[in-house]
């Protein structure tokens, strides 16, 4: 099982109306692809979007009604059926190097090399790093929210649209952690970043960061300019 990013109306990811990059190449090059997720879909799932937009509607303005409430801000975005979505894989190596490297990053060091980024949630450093949420360097990166959405507000712990509890990052606050990230590690040029997504090299933790972050920077600054939630996918 991968990993996707994606970046869309939330009707439309629910209700399955979307493809990820994988899925796309397959029907171009007419490969087949069974797609298997962690959760999979039940048969009596509801997929009609007239029927799921409702209560993305319903949701999102319980959620926005708590984060205010708090002195935080929900920005509203378009669920119409015409809205347009975005979608990537970094895949579990990318989005592990891409934590691992923002955990060390607030060190002032690096991952071992042979650090294996799919292993994150095992490695030391992370787990003292997200013991006290409130501290946590790099944030919306390391805390591994499951949604970003447009608004301002930290890491929080909610349901999703579904009932399932979860936790949420802000986009805005996603693309500020992203970009010091790099401007404290990096301080790579947008050409240079641009390479990264062509240039993996596996088994180099420094390559499977910077591949995830040239993915998640591409996207989420694509979820900010169209005022769109972001979500892992999986």
């Amino acid at each position: 099982m991968g990993l996707d990013v994606y970046v869309g109306p939330l009707t439309r990811y629910f209700s399955g109306d979307w493809k990820t990059v994988v899925q796309r190449w397959a029907d171009e090059s007419g490969t087949p692809l069974h797609v298997i997720r962690t959760q999979p879909e039940s048969q009596d799932a509801i997929t009609d979007p007239e029927m799921i937009r409702p209560v993305i509607l319903r949701w999102r303005r319980g959620l926005s009604a708590a984060l205010e409430a708090n002195g935080n801000t929900l920005a509203d975005w378009s669920e119409a059926a015409d809205t347009p979505y975005f979608t990537d894989k970094p895949d579990w190596g990318g989005w592990g190097g891409l934590i691992l490297w923002s955990v060390y990053a607030a060190r002032n060091s690096k991952p071992p090399a042979n650090a294996d980024p799919r292993q994150y949630p095992d490695d030391v450093v992370y787990l003292e790093a997200v013991k006290d949420s409130r501290s946590t360097p790099f944030a919306q990166i390391v805390l591994g929210p499951d949604y970003w959405l447009p608004g301002e507000f930290g890491v929080i712990g909610a349901p999703d649209p579904m009932g399932n509890n979860t936790t949420f990052g802000s986009v805005s606050r996603l693309n500020a952690d992203l970009r010091l990230l790099n401007e404290q590690t990096w301080n790579a040029t947008p050409q240079a970043m641009a390479e990264w997504h062509k240039d993996l090299e596996p088994g180099s933790i420094e390559s499977e960061a910077r591949f995830g972050f040239s993915i998640m920077l591409k996207l989420a600054g694509l979820a900010q300019t169209n005022c769109l939630p972001m979500k892992l996918d999986y």
